[in-house]
């Protein structure tokens, strides 16, 4: 299940209510849920980043490549931003638009970068519930790439 699409929603989304066949989902257009939940997140994280921001490597979950622009505004580098998705057509448009992307769940990902490459700051604003043991997460969080003192959004 890609991020952002069909979900089963909490009650704290912003989103717009759509009706399948599994029952009522959240579809994410909302302008507002854009706005106020990247730009705040955003704004929250890079004051927490351990490195200065233009130095940092930060890495997103995919979807539809929306933190990208964020980051590149508050002045993370491009290449210095790593989208990782299990969804292939999600990876594909952030490499179309000059992204770097990789396709892999994400824990997966954290747990085989090597220590030498440290990873500053995470955002993994998940839409959905998680579709695996949340451990494999967790522990991934520990990874030896990630910043002991990286910003998680």
């Amino acid at each position: 299940m890609s991020r952002g699409r069909d979900c089963v929603p909490c009650g704290r989304h912003m989103g717009n209510l759509g009706q399948t066949s599994q029952g009522v989902v959240v579809k994410y257009d909302s302008n507002a849920k854009h706005t106020y939940g990247r730009g705040w997140g955003i704004n929250r994280l890079i004051p927490r980043l351990p490195i200065p921001v233009r130095d940092a490597v930060i890495v997103t979950l995919a979807g539809e490549d929306r933190d990208r622009p964020w980051l590149i505004k508050r002045g993370v580098q491009n290449a210095n931003i790593i989208s990782v998705d299990r969804d292939k057509k999600a990876v594909e448009l952030v490499r179309q638009n000059g992204g770097l992307a990789v396709h892999a769940p994400i824990h997966e990902f954290l747990v085989s970068l090597p220590g030498e490459f440290p990873i500053h700051g995470l955002i993994l604003d998940f839409n959905c519930g998680l579709e695996q043991p949340v451990t494999e997460l967790w522990w991934a969080l520990f990874a030896p790439a990630i910043h002991p003192n990286a910003a998680v959004y």
